[in-house]
């Protein structure tokens, strides 16, 4: 079994069989969905960030004295830290107005076809 054959047949399904989505999607309210969502979004900026930083950091540990290298490294990691502090403050408030509101968000109701 070649590789692409072996990412075709086993990694790919298996992948796509691990959902965040459960299988009753059709009955899962919004507010339950907007979580997930911004939850996976939450997730992907941690380890966007955690990649900047390990990056800025090898170019920190590389700049070999170099002011104008260094420099950029920290800027890069401090970018990276601003972002990820934003990033919480954005799901902080998101959770906050959502605890707030009080009422459920729920599934739009079906309008009849008349």
């Amino acid at each position: 079994m070649s590789l692409l054959e072996y990412v075709r047949e086993v990694v790919i399904p298996s992948v796509s069989a691990v959902s965040w989505v459960p299988e009753n999607a059709a009955g899962l309210e919004a507010n339950e969905l907007i979580k997930r969502v911004i939850n996976v979004i939450l997730i992907i900026v941690v380890i966007a960030a955690v990649i900047f930083i390990m990056f800025a950091g090898i170019q920190y540990v590389s700049s070999q004295g170099d002011a104008t290298k260094a420099k950029t490294a920290m800027s890069s990691i401090t970018n990276a830290i601003i972002g990820l502090i934003v990033a919480f403050a954005a799901y902080a408030l998101v959770t906050l107005v959502m605890n707030q509101i009080g009422v459920e968000i729920t599934d739009v109701p079906e309008t009849p076809v008349t």
